[in-house]
């Protein structure tokens, strides 16, 4: 009798110690849900700041300097409050490719978001950091907007190909 007991607490034990493992798998899986989405909300909201100072800058740059190029050097140099903006911009897109790099925010998320006119102020912006790095001899001047914008030229190229685009932010040494 006193094995038949033994024998049901034992099974009695494992059935509980199973249960606490699944209910321990389930937290996991669920905690990990919850911090994607919140990765991807964050993402969602950052991007949509980005995107808002980027188009309200540009047209603020158009209702200045109306006949140049956009973002042009030369043009922002006789400006310093509007270069001081551009500045601003490039030091916000800076950060927001760091937390790319690290994984923060979600990858995927800014390339489908980014549609073409986005990513060709992006290259103008990239022009005119190569001049103030030229000019100032900062070589590593924004080297992180830099790199996401080589990054995003790829996978834009893969965008209008119609290929897989990666899901994972990877920094090129420029």
């Amino acid at each position: 009798m006193n094995e038949i007991i033994n024998l049901v607490n034992a099974i009695g034990t494992a059935i509980a110690a199973l249960a606490a493992i699944v209910g321990f798998i389930l937290a996991i899986r669920q905690y990990r849900r919850e911090g994607t989405r919140k990765k991807c909300s964050e993402t969602l909201a950052l991007y949509n700041n980005l995107f808002k100072e980027t188009y309200d800058l540009r047209d603020e740059y158009c209702t200045i300097i109306p006949n140049a190029d956009l973002f042009a050097f030369k043009e922002l140099h006789k400006n310093s409050p509007l270069c001081n903006k551009v500045l601003n911009l490039l030091t916000h897109f800076e950060s927001f490719a760091q937390g790319l790099e690290y994984d923060i925010y979600d990858f995927g998320i800014f390339i489908y978001q980014t549609p073409q006119e986005m990513f060709e102020i992006l290259n103008i912006l990239t022009q005119f950091v190569y001049e103030v790095r030229s000019e100032k001899g900062y070589d590593l001047l924004f080297n992180g907007f830099i790199d996401l914008v080589s990054y995003t030229s790829l996978c834009m190229q893969n965008k209008r190909n119609h290929k897989k685009i990666p899901r994972k932010y990877k920094r090129i040494k420029v």
